[in-house]
């Protein structure tokens, strides 16, 4: 699964939410905490991510914003092609049992190989809040400090933010 949206629409609330729903581990993948200094330490990394994904399967396997680290422009050492081969490998030929949720802010960003038809089962874009959202979620915010405010007041702020995301 592919989920794409501007930054605070809830995408990792969704890969977590996937795993507990499932009753399965959650293991985040996330590539740029895993680049090293040394020639080949990145990609050896990643692979022993996936090695442990298989060993502990069946589990979700969350890619956290791909496009960030993944397939950054400017990358001279080509590791980032070499990461993305590793993972691209790994979802066409895994079968036992690991659920890949990838996250990403800019789908633009991402290469044409990782987002073709095929490579995941289902594509979503998580949209920003609409002002009927941004009112509840409003709601959540303050109730948890214990503020009560009339929900006209709720209304007025939550059509003032129509470019918010739950995040802001």
């Amino acid at each position: 699964m592919l989920l794409a949206g501007a930054i605070g629409t809830g995408k990792s609330i969704v890969a977590k939410n996937i795993a507990t729903i499932l009753n399965l581990l959650l293991l985040q993948l996330d590539i740029g905490s895993m680049l090293g200094s040394l020639v080949g330490e990145s990609e050896s990394n990643v692979h022993r991510t996936i090695i442990k994904a298989k060993g502990i399967a069946p589990c979700v396997l969350w890619i956290n914003e791909v496009e960030k680290a993944l397939f950054a422009n400017g990358d001279t050492s080509r590791v980032s092609q070499r990461i993305l081969g590793n993972i691209l490998t790994f979802m066409s030929k895994c079968i036992v049992g690991v659920f890949v949720v990838a996250t990403c802010n800019n789908l633009t960003a991402l290469r044409t190989e990782f987002k073709r038809k095929g490579r995941f089962d289902k594509n979503f874009f998580v949209n920003l809040p609409t002002e009927i959202e941004r009112c509840h979620i409003l709601r959540i915010h303050l109730e948890r400090y214990g503020i009560k405010v009339a929900e006209e007041y709720l209304e007025v702020i939550a059509a003032s933010t129509s470019k918010f995301s739950s995040a802001a």
